[in-house]
């Protein structure tokens, strides 16, 4: 049987691999180098986001008991999410003490900056949500020690993802793109969510039509989203990097919440 194999203009970037990389005990913030985590993270979410169907897309499946067997790779997209946000919130909190804190704060900013060189607005905004939270936020003698340079970072990633004109900036991003790019889904399925609660059909001079307006936001939206899974990243996986990245524990708010209460 034929077998389709990508092939890519360019040779795949060399991974910046950690000297202890076999240990059991491999510390992927303290021990990988962010541009490398990003790298696998943007692996990982590129192989979640490819396979997601347009039927997963409609009627709000991913968030209706009934329809969820339809959604199964968006809801897997939003549990990575999720786990990814939450480790990170959970590593900070962890740190007992404030230096260390802070040490884990930069690693995660240069991730942050290495997944939007990257155009993995997804992940990007997973570490965002993570910073942004209150668990996290709260952390002032953290964000205090935090060098100039790193906040100035911090505050040009958090510009792309900011809400603000119904994320405004990252739809422009994502609109004058080059190359392989994931979507932060989240934005496109609130998108999906506003257009299915027109009506199906419009009444016309007594007559009820279908609302075609309705199904013509429903396509672009759809097809939009399809477009961007046809250019695959040219990331060579590293095998220990991302069999952890894939077995995160979910970490609940509560308990991140209470961990950085100890903290400061």
């Amino acid at each position: 049987s034929l077998q389709l194999v990508r092939t890519f203009s360019e040779a795949t970037p060399e991974p910046i691999v950690p000297r202890n990389i076999f240990s059991p005990m491999l510390n992927l913030l303290a021990d990988v180098e962010p541009e490398e985590l990003a790298r696998q993270l943007t692996f990982i979410e590129f192989q979640l986001y490819s396979p997601i169907k347009p039927y997963e897309l409609l009627n709000q499946a991913w968030c209706k008991p009934k329809l969820r067997h339809r959604a199964q790779n968006v809801l897997k997209s939003i549990d990575h999410f999720n786990r990814v946000s939450m480790w990170i919130g959970w590593t900070i909190v962890c740190q007992n003490k404030v230096k260390q804190r802070t040490k884990v704060l930069i690693k995660v900013i240069r991730l942050a900056q290495c997944l939007k060189q990257l155009r993995n607005f997804n992940s990007l905004m997973a570490v965002v949500a993570c910073l942004e939270c209150s668990s996290i936020g709260r952390l002032a003698f953290t964000w205090a020690l935090l060098p100039e340079t790193y906040q100035e970072i911090y505050q040009d990633v958090k510009k792309v993802m900011a809400t603000e004109g119904a994320f405004k900036t990252y739809r422009e991003a994502i609109k004058t793109r080059s190359g392989a790019c994931i979507p932060y889904l989240g934005v496109h399925l609130t998108d999906l969510v506003f257009i299915d609660e027109n009506p199906a059909t419009v009444v016309h001079k007594n007559r009820e039509l279908i609302n075609f307006n309705k199904c013509k936001l429903i396509h672009t939206t759809i097809f939009g989203l399809q477009q961007l899974q046809q250019t695959p990243y040219n990331i060579q996986p590293v095998h220990q990097i991302i069999q952890i990245l894939k077995n995160l524990p979910l970490h609940d708010e509560t308990e991140i919440y209470q961990r950085s209460l100890l903290r400061e």
